[in-house]
């Protein structure tokens, strides 16, 4: 940060300050102010609220590699959208059953490790009750969970590989669900009939 920058009304900051700044703008949002300011224990609310509004004004002029600084904001404000889409996708998904424990249909490729339909669904439901960035613990809770008491592959499996397995998950619910085959196959012939007549 250059002096001149500095010196406009700023200048108990210094390069600790900015770049948690920078990281709270990138953990919360450029937008989501109060969660920015409280991050901050030894600068004022206002304070930190006249920075921003300064940091977006002034910066391109009076900062070394402001576009720099701002797509790096915006490769993590991009990264924290996804993970929101994320959550979003998978809260829904819960939502639209009423027993998710038996009725969360999931698709995925299985690689070497088979996981049972019920670590799936187990899977699943935790991302979506703690969100994706939220998982601390997982294996925990897996182990914890009752519907898995003897289920040996979710007993075995490592944190890791718990989550590389929701990650796939994941992935699975983001792609659209095609019609099965034998059902557009029925569909055209139902409507060649209609055709017909």
């Amino acid at each position: 940060i250059n002096a001149e920058y500095m010196g406009a009304g700023f200048p108990d900051w210094t390069r600790s300050h900015f770049s948690l700044f920078r990281q709270a703008i990138i953990r919360f949002g450029r937008h989501n102010l109060e969660a920015i300011a409280a991050v901050f224990t030894d600068i004022p609310r206002d304070e930190v609220l006249r920075y921003a509004e300064a940091f977006w004004i002034r910066g391109p002029k009076s900062i070394p590699d402001f576009a720099k600084i701002v797509a790096g904001i915006e490769k993590g404000e991009a990264a924290r959208a996804a993970v929101m889409n994320r959550d979003s996708l998978l809260k829904k998904t819960v939502a639209e059953c009423v027993d998710p424990s038996t009725q969360l249909n999931l698709t995925s490729s299985l690689g070497a490790f088979a996981f049972s339909d019920d670590s799936n669904r187990q899977l699943v439901y935790i991302a979506a009750e703690v969100g994706v960035e939220g998982l601390e613990n997982l294996k925990q809770r897996m182990d914890e969970a009752p519907r898995l008491t003897f289920d040996w592959q979710s007993k075995v499996c490592t944190e890791d590989k718990l989550r590389k397995r929701l990650d796939s998950l994941i992935r699975g619910l983001e792609k659209p669900k095609l019609p099965a085959p034998g059902q557009s196959q029925r569909q055209s012939r139902s409507s060649g009939k209609r055709d017909r007549e």
